[in-house]
């Protein structure tokens, strides 16, 4: 905590006061998803969240803004120069278009470990060179066939991955089909021991693939936020879909910059007609409203389910006249 508290505290106490973007754990009426949902569409409460909020920036410039945390001002920046040992920083740019061009940036933090399952903090876990057994079975694991063949994810420093990595999961059968559901009783592997290894397993190559990957279409496809509109006007609530997931790369032009220990996400609104129409309205309405913000990465096979809760915010009637000038270096 020490750590994240210097992160927070190393430039200024942040451009937006906490009244205004601050740490949530209300998660009542949300619901992601389930163990079967791949079968049976059904949808749960979430577990906390694994980042944490630990800070956050107000921008507004004269043109859209990409990668913020490289600013020489910016936060994350100087805690990178002054030597910090920071826990992995997720940042997430939400870019309003302009002119003016707004920049709400939230921080969020989780250690290497607890995020990648990593035995050393800052290796890179060997997921080629693992000793995976061969199956004749076209049905295996798809994590097995795509470790096999696109090879995304270079070894360099072989370490250990948390029960032997994919080694011991893989003797557990599991087919991410839904139309060979009926072959697999989703509940019933679900206590076993093995079918918790391969979830864990799944997630953790699931989250090294988002966060330190190649892949930006893979990253487009997988990041996916749920609004709940706490409060505000009866016409922000009539446009702004309220409980809906929404894989905004679908739609919206995602930017991603990786540095030292962080990822900075991009989300253009700008790139899409309706949604800027939307954000037009809301920007006019934020002094009112009060929304929860959910991040998850959306799960597409039967490994990596049930779905965890990534990071939640909550923005507090957003003032924009409190946005801070930020200019190019």
């Amino acid at each position: 905590m020490d750590e994240v508290q210097h992160l927070y505290d190393l430039t200024n106490p942040g451009t937006v006061t906490e009244t205004q973007w601050k740490a949530t754990k209300d998660v009542r009426g949300l619901k992601i998803r389930g163990r079967g949902y791949l079968t049976n569409k059904v949808k749960v409460a979430p577990e906390e969240p694994i980042f944490e909020l630990v800070a956050n920036d107000l921008y507004k410039s004269k043109e859209r803004y990409d990668h913020v945390l490289s600013h020489p001002e910016n936060r994350v920046a100087k805690a990178l120069k002054a030597g910090q040992n920071t826990p992995f920083v997720f940042a997430v740019n939400f870019q309003v278009p302009g002119p003016p061009y707004y920049s709400y940036v939230v921080y969020f933090t989780c250690s290497e470990s607890a995020l990648f399952g990593l035995d050393e903090i800052g290796s890179e876990p060997d997921f080629d060179d693992l000793d995976v057994e061969e199956k004749e079975d076209d049905s295996s694991s798809s994590i097995t066939s795509e470790t096999q063949k696109k090879k995304q994810v270079p070894s360099k420093t072989p370490i250990k991955i948390k029960e032997n990595g994919f080694k011991k999961k893989l003797k557990t059968k599991v087919d991410p089909d839904p139309n060979l559901s009926k072959q697999v009783d989703v509940e019933t592997l679900a206590g076993t021991p093995e079918f918790e290894k391969l979830r864990q397993c799944a997630f953790e190559r699931l989250c090294w693939q988002f966060f330190r990957g190649d892949d930006d279409k893979f990253r487009d496809g997988r990041f996916k936020i749920i609004p709940q509109i706490v409060s505000g006007p009866l016409l922000v609530k009539s446009v702004v879909p309220s409980n809906k997931p929404a894989v905004l790369g679908n739609r919206l032009k995602q930017r991603y910059y990786r540095g030292p220990g962080y990822l900075e996400l991009c989300i253009d609104i700008g790139s899409n007609s309706i949604a800027k129409h939307v954000t037009r309205i809301s920007t006019n309405a934020s002094k009112y409203m009060v929304v929860d913000i959910f991040i998850v990465l959306e799960a597409k096979e039967i490994e990596e389910l049930p779905e965890r809760l990534l990071a939640v915010f909550r923005a507090v009637k957003c003032d924009l006249s409190r946005a801070m000038p930020l200019e190019k270096p």
